[in-house]
């Protein structure tokens, strides 16, 4: 028992406090935590991959973001799939081993492709464009562009994560107040 909640800990999902004891940590509170964390660190890896990235590796990363293009927007695994190995090929073109492992720890905490449903169709236009952005800068041997280009992705996934998110609790307190009104 000691061991998971000291896992838990670990990964920051509860934490200890004094006299109270053991609290699960806020999982919105989290959610913007680790966008914030990524922002940086992504971003940091996609200036690094402009500055440090082979011509196979900027070939590589130009190819998926063509295969994002090319994808079905509605066929949400292949999207998935594309989108996790877009940002590791970029974690790896910076040649940076600890930067490449902190980016695949943090991408787990949300490496489901559910959260890819949330994306209307002019997001997921919108992600695909900026993954373009994104590998043209690295192409470019932009590190700013880059950079900027991978932040403002990641800003703007958030942005529309937290929007998907409060709708799903509206309509969730909407269900539950009509469920309420339906009791005799």
């Amino acid at each position: 028992m000691r061991e998971a909640f000291a896992r838990l800990t670990k990964d920051g999902l509860v934490r200890n406090t004094k006299g109270a004891g053991i609290e699960v940590v806020d999982p919105r509170q989290e959610f913007v935590d680790i966008y914030y964390i990524r922002e940086m660190i992504e971003g940091c890896a996609a200036r690094l991959a402009a500055m440090r990235a082979s011509a196979e590796q900027i070939a590589r990363i130009e190819a998926l973001a063509q295969a994002s293009r090319d994808t079905d927007p509605a066929d949400v695994e292949a999207r998935a799939t594309l989108n996790t190995e877009f940002h590791l090929t970029i974690s790896a073109a910076a040649n940076a081993p600890r930067l490449d492992r902190l980016i695949s720890d943090y991408r787990e905490l949300f490496a489901s492709p559910h959260i890819l449903k949330a994306y209307s169709p002019s997001e997921t236009r919108k992600a695909v464009d900026d993954h373009a952005h994104i590998a043209e800068a690295i192409a470019q041997r932009d590190p700013d562009g880059a950079e900027k280009a991978m932040r403002d992705h990641l800003r703007g996934a958030y942005a529309m994560l937290l929007k998907a998110s409060d709708e799903d609790a509206a309509a969730e307190a909407a269900a539950g107040r009509r469920r309420t009104k339906r009791k005799p």
